[in-house]
């Protein structure tokens, strides 16, 4: 997957509000390539070589301690783990839920005041493998050439909801593992990503494209949420480094995993493989071009989260996943015999051996 393509978006800061993930206020927004710091991890060849973006979510995960909610059943990260969230999107962005499950959005029709509106003006946008297509039109007629995409959006952004139009939402993929059916602009997942809108306002609103930064400064993920699917990334990797069952008389052993410092990695369960797929719906096969090559096959994601998953994919199909001795903590590594995820856990575990040598050393000879 050398050839591999998807820009993302991010704001410098970001900040909790009512439970959701969103803009910090005056913050900027900028594109970047996730791409770039994968291979840039996959080139290096030392102990303590970068780690990808997804390692680094991971490891975030690791580290989010939750308190109870006052007055409900709910855990909340702590004060501690809320602001290494916050660095953590400030770094990379949020994963792209929505994109991540949508394949198309038919906004609710408006009414406009223009010589060339016979009726209502509609706005569909639909996900390609590198961005998002918008295209506005009245019924058969097109208007993106007929008046310029610009001059298209200003009148249908202007114009006035038609009631009763509740628009239509398709999603390719849900989290929850449920049945995927088209929905309205005012019911989940369209709606969810929206906090800053009153639940009357977002049927109504004409929504700008999902890759414009009015879009963006509109949306939002909810903490909950975010940390959930995060946690599908964990538990696909988890389940693919699982220890191989040995055969002993007919019945399958796990043996434990202190026993088993590197752990075969090519036991593949249904539900590992069922949360692969799951992480990368989005991504999409398409054609590039190479200044030197020509034209190559690129896959493209349509969310930080597929590309998250991609990237997953590479590394398990190259077994460069790692489980270190001393913390137990999965690391990704190019070279296949490392036992340790950095000098400070090779460190901790040589004077362990010490001490334990010595300690032998001594009791051999007071006997």
């Amino acid at each position: 997957m050398r050839h591999a393509a998807g820009l993302w978006w991010k704001f410098d800061r970001y900040e909790l509000k009512d439970g959701y993930i969103v803009p910090g206020k005056g913050a900027r927004l900028t594109r970047y390539n996730p791409w770039a710091n994968y291979w840039n991890a996959r080139d290096a060849r030392t102990r303590d070589q970068q780690q990808p973006a997804y390692a680094s979510l991971l490891q975030l995960l690791s580290q989010v301690k939750t308190l109870p909610l006052l007055g409900t059943d709910r855990l909340e990260p702590d004060d501690d783990s809320r602001r290494a969230i916050l660095k953590w999107c400030g770094e990379y962005g949020l994963l792209g839920l929505l994109h991540h499950v949508t394949q198309a959005v038919y906004l609710p029709g408006r009414l406009v005041k223009a010589p060339w509106a016979a009726g209502p003006v509609y706005a569909e946008y639909s996900r390609t493998p590198t961005s998002w297509r918008s295209r506005f039109h009245t019924g058969n007629r097109p208007l993106d050439a007929a008046i310029g995409w610009e001059a298209a959006w200003a009148a249908f952004s202007r114009g006035t909801a038609v009631d009763g139009d509740e628009g239509t939402v398709i999603a390719t993929t849900t989290f929850g593992g449920g049945d995927v059916a088209p929905s309205t602009i005012a019911e989940p997942p369209w709606a969810v990503f929206f906090p800053s809108l009153p639940k009357d306002q977002r049927r109504n609103l004409a929504y700008p494209p999902p890759y414009d930064s009015a879009f963006w400064k509109l949306y939002g993920e909810p903490l909950g949420l975010f940390l959930s699917v995060a946690g599908l990334l964990r538990e696909a990797l988890e389940a693919f480094l699982q220890p191989k069952p040995i055969s002993v008389l007919g019945i399958d052993v796990v043996p434990p995993l202190e026993t088993t410092p590197h752990p075969p990695k090519d036991k593949h369960s249904d539900a590992a493989i069922s949360r692969l797929h799951l992480l990368t719906a989005p991504v999409r096969m398409t054609l590039g071009s190479h200044k030197q090559h020509g034209l190559q096959i690129v896959w493209a994601a349509g969310s930080l989260l597929s590309a998250f998953g991609a990237m997953l994919c590479e590394d398990l199909a190259d077994r460069r996943h790692q489980r270190c001795d001393e913390c137990r903590r999965v690391f990704i590594s190019n070279q296949p015999n490392v036992r340790f995820c950095s000098k400070k856990c090779l460190n901790t575990a040589t004077k362990r051996t010490y001490r334990h040598r010595k300690q032998a050393r001594a009791r051999k000879k007071q006997r």
